[in-house]
């Protein structure tokens, strides 16, 4: 059926078009240019989407199109406009000589034609010819010419799409500040009901500057804005790409359903529309998401559509990147194979579209593919070309990723002077890439922040606005009775003892809806108070691990690089064993108190409490500190008895327990001693710690529990601390409903107390 109604359409087309034109002289059918131009604007109209859905049937109502323009020998500029029109749909299908002869047909009816203007219109379509064949130096130029032509014969209709298609040229040419400028004179522009998609266009567009800027929140603004301007005109062109780039937002801030919602709306449109690029793009999206987090079946099987598409365009930088990702998913399962496959149909088309950046990514991609299956010459060869590469166009992680697999390469080539030339070179870059990547991932904290406080208020704002309509509801219930009252004059005792009583309830109402909207408002802002605080002690967590994990790891690192290398004499060997084993002992019970903490805010649940005794989770503790406390001779006892017992969680008391002891052992000499008991003047469970230590100076004893401090000491043998113990000790007693605090005097020793509930309800209800 669907065959048949294409075979009428395009009868219908090949014949109408013939004879209503070629007996144009007789019937006086098309004597004005206004007809001529609704005449062949339909069939253009036809023509574009038979050069979609239908290429062979586009190929005659083409011919048909030629002979009939052919025709208007006195109407030149408006052969000249449909010639270029052509031009451009060809060169979209690849047929570039077509296209140019095209083109070339309209430049030469223009100069037969005494208005210039029309070639703002030609210089448009030559620069978008350009730009799709990723001449993208040409494509500049020439938008240049068309806005200078425009400016001169104030041709606003198509010099507004020429600075529009120019500043996005440039915001993907790596001009985005110059492309913005462009992008910000076209909104401007933009100032009648006309341009409202223009202006839709250019938002996207400069969301896309700020995006790729860092500033979320103002390219969420100019998304959200093209999404409005489109839904207020009913308009599903151009809908897709705000919609997608918002999806990418909500991803890079971790809000991975709303991502997900939006990248199938994405697909679902994009098949309505048959535009099948975008919808290519929504399953990649959907594909690397679900690869993000681990769900690798689902990742290959929306790869796999995208790549079916793709396949049956012209090749595209898309392609290339779903061959890339399939490429990475193959290797990870070990398939190396198949990954080389994938890596070299990526490699071929980003180089024929010049595509550096993922050019550069296969290549990283292939080299770590080499190092894999021990092709260490293979490897060394193309992370060095890839290193250079990167170099001249930057890009922090491709680079110290490739000078990474480049020092591991020549090191298996027995290469050292290379091996630590790139080894250094990765230390530079990853560094500097880690800075980045924590500053972008402070900043997205913050704005993510700042939506849930937004979102906090529209809750506060909708309970106001329900308030207000139950208080028109009720005057207006008032107005009714009254007027019920007036003219029902005979009973006005009894309506008077009716509308008294209504009003008692009416007020009895409101004044509950009044207290439950100022219980509502307190609630939200002790939860922004809460998360203000949780907010500034993760982001001075965040500054000290970043140091603290790295500063041992590096140094691991270069130290088994070294030895590996024969560079350590064989008596100091034991020496740099020794301190490398006691930075990452202390290391590794700061990863284990920050991965408990972090359990707990991911899930955001309360502790599973069992019943345990007190004196054997402190004898498990003080086990971890047997040869510590050997070596500097101090005595560690405690009258903690057997009968003992509470509800908590275990690893919480562990950690407590463990930095508490810790930190005595650090800051006591030789010789002292450690108390640990029960206070029992306390109501509650309260234990403490006493040491015979140094004790805490004046000056530091307000610090040493602030959690927005950074404040820390070097032990009695110049152990270095971080800090985060304490914190982690107090918020995980605090968010237990207990308490910690000390008391010390310089050289008397430090006691710090801890009260510590017993959940024996929360036991009894789980």
């Amino acid at each position: 059926m669907v065959v048949i109604l294409r075979f009428l359409l395009l009868f219908f087309v090949v014949s109408f078009g013939s004879c209503s034109f070629n007996n144009q002289n007789k019937e006086n059918v098309l004597n004005d240019d206004e007809s001529i131009n609704a005449f062949y604007g339909n069939q253009l109209k036809i023509y574009r989407k038979l050069a979609v859905e239908d290429y062979g049937s586009s190929r005659i109502v083409l011919k048909q199109l030629l002979y009939q323009i052919d025709t208007l020998s006195n109407k030149t500029k408006i052969a000249s406009s449909f010639y270029s029109t052509l031009a451009t749909v060809e060169n979209q299908k690849s047929n570039f000589k077509l296209a140019d002869s095209l083109l070339n047909l309209s430049f030469k009816n223009a100069r037969l034609h005494t208005d210039s203007s029309i070639y703002c219109l030609l210089y448009f379509n030559q620069a978008t010819m350009f730009w799709y064949r990723s001449k993208y130096e040409e494509a500049e130029k020439t938008y240049l010419k068309s806005l200078k032509i425009g400016k001169t014969y104030k041709d606003s209709i198509h010099r507004l799409p020429s600075m529009i298609n120019l500043g996005s040229l440039l915001i993907n040419y790596n001009k985005p500040n110059k492309g913005a400028e462009y992008l910000e004179k076209a909104l401007a522009l933009c100032t009648k009901k006309e341009h409202l998609p223009n202006k839709a266009v250019i938002c996207n567009n400069l969301g896309i500057t700020y995006e790729r800027r860092g500033n979320l929140a103002l390219a969420m603004k100019y998304y959200k804005q093209s999404l409005q301007i489109l839904d207020s005109i009913n308009s599903k062109r151009n809908y897709l790409h705000p919609l997608n780039n918002l999806a990418n937002i909500y991803s890079n801030l971790g809000m991975d359903s709303l991502a997900m919602v939006n990248y199938n709306t994405v697909c679902k449109i994009a098949h309505k529309q048959k535009n099948k690029k975008l919808e290519a793009t929504g399953f990649i999206n959907i594909g690397k998401s679900n690869f993000d987090q681990g769900d690798i079946e689902s990742a290959v099987d929306y790869l796999l559509k995208a790549t079916k598409i793709l396949e049956g365009l012209n090749p595209s930088s898309l392609l290339a990147l779903s061959y890339n990702l399939l490429g990475s998913i193959d290797q990870e399962l070990g398939n190396y194979k198949q990954a080389y496959t994938w890596y070299q149909k990526s490699i071929k088309i980003s180089k024929s579209l010049e595509d550096i950046h993922n050019l550069n990514s296969c290549k990283v991609n292939l080299g770590q593919l080499y190092l894999d299956q021990e092709k260490h010459l293979q490897a060394a060869e193309i992370a060095t070309e890839t290193y250079h590469s990167t170099s001249e166009n930057p890009n922090l992680k491709l680079t110290y990723k490739s000078a990474l697999i480049a020092g591991k390469a020549y090191k298996k080539l027995k290469q050292n002077k290379k091996a630590v030339k790139f080894y250094d070179l990765y230390s530079k870059y990853f560094t500097q890439y880690s800075d980045t990547i924590n500053a972008k991932q402070n900043k997205n904290f913050a704005y993510a922040y700042e939506l849930q406080k937004k979102e906090a208020k529209n809750i506060e704002l909708q309970l106001q606005q329900e308030l207000h309509k139950q208080e028109l509801i009720a005057k207006e219930s008032l107005i009714g009775k009254q007027r019920t009252l007036i003219i029902s004059g005979i009973i006005v005792v009894l309506l008077l003892v009716i509308i008294a009583i209504i009003y008692i309830l009416s007020t009895n109402n409101n004044q509950k809806t009044n207290l439950l909207l100022q219980a509502k408002n307190q609630e939200i802002n002790q939860k922004n108070k809460e998360l203000e605080k949780d907010n500034e002690f993760k982001n001075n967590l965040f500054s000290i691990v970043s140091h603290d994990i790295k500063s041992p790891l590096l140094s691991l690192h270069n130290f088994l690089n070294l030895l590996e290398m024969g560079e350590i004499k064989t008596e100091e060997i034991q020496e740099h064993i020794h301190e490398t084993l006691s930075k990452n002992e202390a290391t590794l019970n700061m990863i284990e108190d920050l991965l408990l903490w972090t359990k707990q805010q991911m899930h955001d649940t309360k502790c599973p409490f069992i019943k345990v005794c007190f004196s054997d989770i402190l004898q498990e503790v003080l086990n971890l500190f047997n040869s510590v406390s050997k070596e500097k001779n101090i005595s560690i006892d405690s009258n903690i008895t057997k009968d003992i017992c509470l509800s908590t969680d275990p690893n919480v008391l562990k950690l407590i327990l463990r930095n508490l002891i810790s930190n005595s052992i650090k800051f006591t000499p030789e010789n002292g001693s450690i108390h640990i008991g029960i206070d029992p003047s306390q109501p509650e469970l309260t234990f403490f710690v006493k040491d015979t230590g140094k004790g805490i100076p004046l000056k530091d004893q307000n610090k040493i529990l602030d959690l927005n401090s950074t404040h820390t000491s070097l032990g009695l043998n110049k152990e270095k601390g971080n800090g985060l113990g304490l914190k982690l000790c107090k918020f995980f007693i605090e968010k237990n409903g207990g308490k910690i605090w000390f008391k010390s005097n310089p050289d008397q020793g430090t006691t710090f107390y801890v009260k510590y509930l017993s959940h024996e309800n929360d036991l009894i209800n789980q």
